[in-house]
């Protein structure tokens, strides 16, 4: 004769409990294992790529959690884009990283064309007080073609 227990509706909610402490430890993980590696980036890539599936679904206040205390503007901001319920912290990380992947390219052209012009202007100066292509080149510390290029031009 088999013996079925029946469990108590306390019981029930006791197992509830524990799963919800359970999440909320997770999550505490999660939490304080990002904050630890905030300042080495190396280090939060791999903690994230090893817990991407609990990164990519984080209770609200985890999130708000990891966004304020990190003291990262951008995650604060992209809250609306990668969540309702469960909020997918990859998904702001990577919207994050293109984010200054982009403005780091749009500086990075701006610093480049101002060189260019100062270069262009070193350049042309020199030319005009009668340098040789070659002289003007060794004081500027560029190749020779470079300055024939924009003598050219």
């Amino acid at each position: 004769m088999s013996y079925k227990r029946r469990r108590s509706k306390t019981e029930k909610i006791n197992i509830s409990v524990e799963a919800g402490f359970f999440t909320i430890l997770c999550h505490l993980k999660l939490v304080f294992g990002f904050l630890q590696r905030a300042s080495e980036p190396e280090e939060l890539t791999e903690f994230i790529e090893e817990n991407t599936k609990e990164f990519s679904s984080l209770t609200e206040d985890a999130y708000d959690m990891i966004a304020s205390m990190s003291k990262t503007g951008e995650l604060k901001e992209l809250k609306k884009d990668v969540g309702q319920e469960d909020y997918n912290m990859c998904k702001a990380i990577d919207m994050m990283v293109a984010e200054s992947r982009e403005k780091g390219i749009k500086l990075g052209e701006e610093r480049g064309e101002a060189r260019g012009i100062e270069t262009g202007r070193n350049i042309f100066r020199l030319y005009k007080k009668g340098y040789k292509q070659n002289e003007i080149a060794e004081t500027l510390k560029i190749s020779l073609e470079r300055v024939r290029e924009f003598l050219e031009e």
